[in-house]
């Protein structure tokens, strides 16, 4: 038997500041630059993907090449894009296995 997928709408998910860190620092531990740049792009479609291109001083254009339709953007983008959503990156030690 096939499963059934239902349609859902990621701002219903990610409702919280809260909800939406947890979900990029997910993105992060993946260790897959694409798939955090997915997961920003998502972020800032709640967010309005205009204004935080904008505060990332970034085109609306650039911003969905790098963040919606699967671009490669550069450490410094990412920062920025961080930056203009209201995250901050911090480091931590790994936890040892």
């Amino acid at each position: 038997m096939k499963t059934k997928l239902h349609d859902w709408r990621i701002d219903e998910v990610l409702k919280t500041p809260e909800d939406r860190a947890i979900y990029i620092q997910a993105a992060m531990d993946e260790h897959d630059p694409a798939y955090l740049a997915k997961a920003l792009g998502n972020v800032s479609r709640i967010e309005g993907e205009e204004r935080i291109a904008k505060r990332a001083k970034m085109t609306r254009d650039d911003f969905r090449a790098d963040f919606i339709d699967g671009g490669n953007p550069t450490l410094r983008t990412f920062m920025r894009v961080i930056d203009a959503l209201g995250f901050q990156m911090l480091m931590r030690p790994k936890a040892h296995a």
